[in-house]
């Protein structure tokens, strides 16, 4: 994170929360704007994250799947051991731990973001 936040401007620094998301940016890799500030000028001053929650919620469709507490999940599992655990082990015990949460209808869905999410993860974790 640090080697990416030396080449961007102050006001465009990349900050990880706990959850394993970043504050503004779209840490997915495919992404068309990834690493791209999402931040509106009202987000600006008020500290909110109205810009990137409206830009994930177009990804949602058309399942419009949400796992309550997913990429927290997901950012305590690969704190948990450095380095990260190999993939299948990482995903085998984070769709252990959303099952109850998770609707069996998008199971497909849901592991094929276990992947997205791991690789982001390998990608922003810290040395």
């Amino acid at each position: 994170m640090a080697a990416l936040n030396r080449a961007r401007p102050e006001a465009d620094r990349l900050e990880l929360l706990p959850s394993g998301l970043l504050r503004h940016h779209c840490a997915h890799p495919a992404c068309p704007v990834y690493l791209v500030s999402l931040a509106t000028p009202r987000d600006r001053a008020a500290g909110t994250r109205r810009g990137l929650f409206g830009h994930l919620q177009q990804l949602m469709h058309p399942a419009r799947m949400y796992v309550p507490g997913f990429h927290a999940a997901a950012a305590r599992l690969a704190a948990r051991s450095r380095p990260p655990p190999p993939r299948p082990a990482f995903a085998a015990a984070l769709l252990a731990l959303l099952q109850p949460r998770a609707p069996p209808e998008y199971a497909a869905e849901l592991a094929a973001h276990v992947d997205a999410v791991y690789d982001q993860l390998v990608a922003l974790q810290p040395p």
